[in-house]
């Protein structure tokens, strides 16, 4: 988060004057349904975050997780929206408006506001709203100066000593600056500048040019660039706005590091402000694959609103994108992080340690069924099974043990304390593991889950150096955890014998506290 929210702070002059001039807004609105086979093959594009190659999906999922609060939202049901009203969007379709549809994205709610004394504080008026409630962008833009201003000041502050409000402003800065560097993505492929004046020396016979017509002049423009002079109607000089569009694209950054570099040996992908200072910097100009790439986001643009000619247009960038990344041997995981993320192993698993927990409640009521416990059974396996293979793709994934994160502890954890408590349940037959088992399954995945949804980050980061080894991971830290797991089990199998002593209750599965006793023992 210190990363992004520097990075954030170094945005902010860029981006204002991104909205003093402005870019061409997007003519059209959606006014059908995204083609699920489009969204698939988008959903796949692979981008570089954080370090590491990863489908587009898992980095706007994230976004939509910090500033929703949910992977999904509905669109609001108002006659502005058209046929696409009370349409219910996932994160990689939201991100798809976002991106090619950003003034209509604008006006979706997808800002939650946790405290509405935060908008108070940036001197935004909310009447008629809740105290916790969604906002638009639209809503939020008029304080955007205010919000960044005193996000600025705020972030001076040690972040023990800030007020609930102090965070939350900082929180909704650095939500809004996201957004806004999603929404703008594709703004190069909007913009449109007038050939005139020194511009015409380099593109004669031409009325007006794009950015990769620039940045196909990289040399040239930068000379250009360096000897501008401001002329009599200097906004009416191209090469005048071509130098704002460089200052706003540097100034703002990119949401994700979208291009692979032209040098294979080079790990770390490009984005648009990389590109430009790279034709600034470089003789030769950006290189010819990555130009052409650039060329096919501008067609995916320019096609937007005409269905076949999109489809088209956005296949042939997802199949680029695809073949470039293979080329560079970093595409192999994109397609398995996606199937991973689709399938929802962890939430299937909890579902049904839950609808399990509910069977044990039945089966006290009822002890001499014979249905129930075999229901349980077969329920409790799956529910194992669909953790233990959530973690194992994880590993997969990582190429790392299954505890290189916190998140990841809690999951390792929780299959741990659930694989030991049905064995114990196996060899016991009393119920007390299985009741342990579905019971401890359900809170440890409630709880990765709620540890995700706050805090809102990719769970499969790069590693600090400290941990950047697996042979420490797979040893020192694994055994470690499974001592967690163990310690957990018994103090939670000890408060059913303190428990059952306290209430003094007799009969049934706690009769036999001498053998509660020695579950507890072995498992320690």
């Amino acid at each position: 988060m210190t990363k992004r929210f520097g990075r954030m702070q170094f945005g902010c002059i860029g981006a204002l004057l991104a909205l003093a001039v402005g870019v061409p807004a997007q003519a059209t609105r959606r006014s059908q349904p995204w083609d699920p086979d489009l969204v698939e093959q988008l959903a796949a594009i692979p981008v570089q975050e954080g370090g590491r190659i990863k489908p587009l999906y898992t980095a706007v999922s994230y976004l939509m997780l910090r500033l929703h609060q949910s992977r999904s939202m509905q669109v609001p049901d108002n006659p502005q929206f058209g046929a696409i009203a009370g349409e219910r969007l996932t994160s990689i379709t939201w991100a798809l408006d976002c991106l090619f549809y950003p003034q209509q994205a604008n006006q979706y709610p997808v800002f939650t506001i946790q405290n509405d004394e935060a908008l108070t504080a940036i001197g935004l008026r909310h009447e008629g709203k809740r105290k916790r409630d969604r906002y638009t962008y639209a809503e939020l833009s008029p304080a955007r100066r205010q919000l960044f201003e005193l996000s600025r000041s705020y972030g001076q502050i040690d972040a023990k000593q800030r007020s609930d409000v102090q965070t939350q402003v900082l929180d909704l800065s650095r939500n809004v600056y996201e957004f806004e560097q999603l929404s703008s993505s594709l703004d190069f492929a909007r913009r449109r500048f007038p050939v005139n004046g020194r511009l015409a020396e380099l593109f004669p016979q031409r009325e007006e040019i794009n950015f990769v017509d620039a940045l196909r002049k990289g040399a040239e423009i930068r000379g250009l660039l360096a000897s501008e002079s401001p002329g009599e109607h200097p906004e009416q000089d191209g090469l005048h706005q071509l130098r704002h569009a460089f200052d706003e694209l540097m100034g703002t950054g990119d949401f994700v590091a979208f291009y692979p570099p032209p040098d294979a040996q080079a790990e770390q992908w490009l984005g648009l402000p990389q590109l430009i200072l790279q034709t600034q910097s470089s003789m030769g100009g950006i290189a010819p694959e990555v130009l052409g790439q650039l060329k096919l986001v501008e067609a995916a643009v320019a096609a937007v609103g005409k269905k076949d000619a999109f489809a088209s247009a956005a296949g042939a960038l997802y199949e680029d994108c695809r073949r470039r990344a293979e080329a560079r041997g970093e595409y192999s995981k994109v397609p398995l992080e996606l199937s991973y993320y689709e399938a929802g192993y962890f939430s299937k698993s909890q579902y049904l340690f839950g609808a399990c927990f509910l069977l044990i409640l039945a089966s006290w009521l009822r002890p001499k069924s014979k249905l129930l416990p075999k229901l349980l059974g077969v329920g409790s396996s799956i529910a194992l099974g669909f953790l233990i293979w959530g973690i194992v793709v994880r590993c997969i994934l990582r190429s790392r043990p299954p505890v290189s994160t916190l998140y990841e502890t809690v999951l390792f954890i929780t299959a741990v304390v659930v694989s030991v408590a049905l064995f114990i349940e196996w060899i016991n037959r009393r119920r007390v593991g299985m009741s342990v088992a579905v019971l401890l399954g359900f809170v440890g995945l409630f709880i990765a889950g709620r540890y995700e949804m706050l805090d809102g980050e990719d769970t499969m980061p790069n590693l600090v150096a400290v941990l950047d080894t697996n042979f420490w991971l797979a040893t020192h830290v694994t055994s470690v955890t499974m001592g967690y797991a163990a310690g957990l089990l018994a103090g939670f199998m000890a408060h059913f014998y303190l428990l059952g002593r306290m209430l003094r209750v007799r009969g049934g599965a706690y009769s036999d506290y001498r053998n509660l006793g020695r579950m507890i023992y072995g498992v320690i």
